[in-house]
């Protein structure tokens, strides 16, 4: 998320993947239908006559050569046509989830202009990809009713010194239209090819980034239970050269409640993302019950820490399996006890169908989340003492 936003990883994981499969579809069926049409006009018109051959092969080297130059110009355009469509879906994402703030700022003049900004640009780039594409097409079709005339002329001279029939001349003519047909479908799958390796190499960024928090293999059995503390920790976001955080030192001991105040950016937040690791602190060490996050596997460090985040997120679910998240055969007293313990039982039983209601997508509602979190206390407190009475 942090390398590539959500825009451009939605782009790629939609329009770039169909680019893709596009390519693989197309290479396969029309790499060989269109060879077998050229190679095989190119093989029957030698076999037909050997001067007729050699006019059509002297002109392929020019026909390669002109798909080359619009496609070496046009590939360029491909990777910016996509990374334009990154900053669309961007745009559209950002004024989606934001639809009230921009309403509520009175900026929905500003944004209008914006999203046509990005989308002129994107408009821009396809007419100047659609211009070097619609020069190629009618430059090779020259280049093919030339080599028609020219075995017109050569067939005139021959038919009339007795070395050639017409009906050999017709042929030649044929062969010469079915390698028009296939040098015109070699056209069209070189388009897709082009814009299908684009695609490609933007899918394989995704595929080949590392993760940036390795793995550790510690399973989190500990003595200690509840107990948080930052050793000298300093921190800063990835590509940022400021400190969010530095040189922090802070023990909150099992059973404490704490609150960390201060203004806005002061670093609140990045504070309580190193606790789950969703960073890693650029110095210094946090311990959760004792043992450096480093070493937990990530599996067992996050079962240890129930989050509340500053945005809530809620998913296109019942309430009930909101509460539930994550948790197959949950039943219906753990998932109200937790309700309960949250305060969310009044508004949940206020709604038309209780714990069945459906949530609206990505809606939020911070009782739920909070029963959520209470949910899965309620459930690791009762694995606990099922793995004890075991």
């Amino acid at each position: 998320m942090d390398c590539f936003g959500t825009g451009s990883l939605v782009t790629r994981m939609t329009n770039d993947i169909t680019q893709v499969q596009n390519l693989v579809s197309q290479f396969v069926r029309g790499m060989i239908r269109t060879g077998m049409l050229m190679f095989g006009s190119i093989f029957f018109l030698f076999r037909l006559n050997t001067r007729f051959g050699l006019i059509a092969l002297c002109a392929f080297p020019l026909i390669v050569g002109c798909m080359g130059l619009c496609l070496t110009k046009a590939n360029p355009l491909f990777t910016r046509l996509q990374a334009q469509l990154d900053e669309i879906n961007a745009i559209l994402q950002e004024d989606i989830s934001g639809i009230r703030v921009i309403k509520a700022c009175i900026c929905e003049g500003y944004e209008k202009l914006r999203f046509g900004k990005a989308n002129g640009a994107l408009v821009c780039t396809q007419l100047q990809m659609l211009t070097i594409l619609t020069f190629m097409n009618p430059i090779i079709n020259i280049l093919i009713y030339v080599v028609v005339a020219l075995i017109l002329r050569v067939g005139a001279f021959e038919v009339a010194a007795g070395a050639a029939t017409p009906g050999v001349i017709m042929a030649a003519i044929t062969y010469t239209t079915q390698l028009l047909n296939g040098i015109m479908g070699l056209t069209m799958l070189s388009q897709n090819i082009s814009r299908g390796f684009a695609s490609w190499k933007r899918v394989k960024e995704v595929l080949h980034t590392e993760p940036q928090l390795q793995d550790g293999s510690f399973d989190g059995q500990t003595e200690q239970h509840g107990k948080i503390e930052f050793r000298n920790v300093s921190f800063s976001y990835p590509g940022s050269d400021r400190m969010a955080l530095k040189n922090i030192n802070l023990t909150i001991l099992p059973g404490e409640t704490v609150a960390i105040m201060g203004a806005t950016g002061c670093g609140k937040s990045a504070l309580v993302n190193l606790i789950p690791r969703f960073y890693d602190a650029a110095e210094g060490t946090v311990l959760v019950d004792g043992v450096d996050v480093r070493e937990y596997t990530l599996q067992a460090l996050r079962n240890k820490v129930s989050i509340a985040l500053q945005k809530a997120e809620l998913f296109h679910q019942s309430i009930a399996q909101n509460i539930a998240w994550g948790r197959e055969g949950a039943d219906s007293e753990s998932i109200r006890a937790a309700a309960q313990a949250a305060q969310a039982e009044e508004f949940i039983t206020g709604t038309a169908d209780g714990y069945a209601t459906t949530v609206a997508a990505c809606g939020s509602h911070e009782e739920l989340l909070q029963s959520c979190k209470v949910y899965r206390d309620i459930y690791d407190s009762q694995m606990g003492k099922e793995e004890l009475h075991a």
